[in-house]
Order: structure tokens, then sequence, then C-alpha cells
């Protein structure tokens, strides 16, 4: 007994153990407690699938006590993978699972583009484990990027080598900018933007608002600015838009 008007008690639990909501204090006041006394409960961990993770479980428990484990892979290992590749967990002291639980992520599949697609390639060397070339129809990891190059449709074969490769990243099973795609015709026309700041353009230009094949755009910049691109019109697409800086 403390011999004053007020006294706390701490509470702490044994390994494996932990306090019930947290409480872990409890006061005298006037020769008798004032608050529910803390208690101790075994430390559990709920079923993985339950704290986010989107695989499969090996272990058919429910709950897991500490000390447990349990095995994780995901539904399909040629369509997700397992990031970061941790495929054994353990409930801990404190009911955390250890090390922290992954998340199956899907790959993304390379498109059939026919005779329009030159080639798929790696766009990163650390990612080369399907070799230099990719092959239409392969699963492609959650993260990874890919270089594809469509067949030139131009009909002004000089255009053709200012064609650039695209770009695509795959994200849990999803490419992004639309996924990999070849036109199936090619427009012979671009439409300009008129209202770009800065930029002057001919009255020409201004009341079509067009450019043809191969033709490139001619503008000028407002005083105290100057032009900084090259614009060709190639496939139906601007080789960069008009530029004042």
């Amino acid at each position: 007994l403390v011999n004053t008007t007020s006294s706390y008690a701490q509470y702490a639990c044994i390994e494996r153990y932990l306090l019930k909501d947290s409480i872990s204090t409890i006061e005298c006041k006037q020769g008798r407690w004032q608050n529910i006394r803390p208690q101790c409960i075994e430390a559990i961990c709920r079923h993985p699938t339950m704290d986010g993770f989107n695989g499969h479980v090996l272990n058919s428990r429910t709950v897991f006590v500490a000390g447990e484990g349990t095995g994780l892979m995901c539904n399909s290992s040629t369509r997700y993978d397992l990031i970061p590749m941790i495929d054994y967990v353990i409930c801990d002291n404190h009911g955390i699972w250890k090390p922290p639980l992954p998340k199956c992520y899907a790959k993304c599949r390379l498109p059939e583009l026919g005779r329009k697609l030159i080639g798929y390639y790696m766009d990163d060397i650390t990612n080369e484990w399907y070799g230099k070339e990719l092959q239409p129809g392969a699963y492609i990891r959650h993260g990874s990027t890919v270089k594809y190059q469509c067949q030139c449709q131009s009909k002004f074969l000089h255009n053709c080598s200012s064609i650039k490769p695209d770009f695509v990243q795959c994200i849990d099973g999803q490419w992004t900018n639309g996924g990999p795609y070849c036109r199936e015709e090619m427009s012979e026309t671009c439409h300009v933007p008129f209202d770009i700041p800065h930029v002057l353009l001919n009255n020409n230009t201004k009341s079509n608002n067009i450019l043809n094949e191969g033709e490139s755009l001619n503008y000028e910049c407002i005083h105290g600015y100057r032009n900084m691109t090259n614009v060709t019109c190639i496939q139906g697409y601007l080789t960069a838009k008009p530029l004042c800086e």
C-alpha cells in the first residue's frame, strides 16, 4: 500500500501476451481501485487475407498465435508475382506478421500486333529475364517497362527515320498509355493547336489548322521568346508541339 491520496499501478504482460485494449495502468484512490484492472490476452495474428494479403495461404487456420507461421503463394505463378518475394511469415510476440506480408501483383501480357509490329524489347537491362527481344503473348512482371516499335506507314520514306519507339509499363496487370498499340491506318494530316502561349502562327495555318503528311510547321514567337522545337506531321502526329521560351 502507498500512503497517499492517489497512486497508480503499472502492468506489463509476459512474453506472447498483450494488454487488452492497451490499458496498462490502474489508479488507487482512497483505498480502492478506480477503474477496470488491466488484462493480458494471448497475442494472435489474424488470417493473412484479413490483413491485406491477396494470394493463397497454405495454413488453414483462421487465427495464429505468437510463434505460428504459414506459407504464402500466388494463385498462379504464370500470371502473378509475389512482391517482395516472401513466401513464409510468422506471427510475432506482438501479434504482427513478420516479415511484413507481401502482395500478389498481376503480370501484363504482350498483345499480338501482327505484321504491324517490329518487336518488343525490355527497356531496363536489369529486367532481361525474357531475353533481349520479347515474344507476343509473354507475361511481363509488374513494374517492368517495355519498349516497342511499329512499322512505319508513311508514304514519305525519309520520315520513317524519325519514328521513335513507344514505351509502356506494367502496373498490376494493366499497361500504361493504353498498352502496346499499332494503328491500322495512317492519317495523312495533323491538327495544329493555335492557342499556345507566346506562339505566333501564320495566317494560312490559323485558317485551316492542318498540316499535311511530311509538312513542317513554320512558326514564330512573340518578342522576347524564341522557337524551341521543330514540328513536322508524321503519320498523323506532330513530332513536337510548338514551344516558345
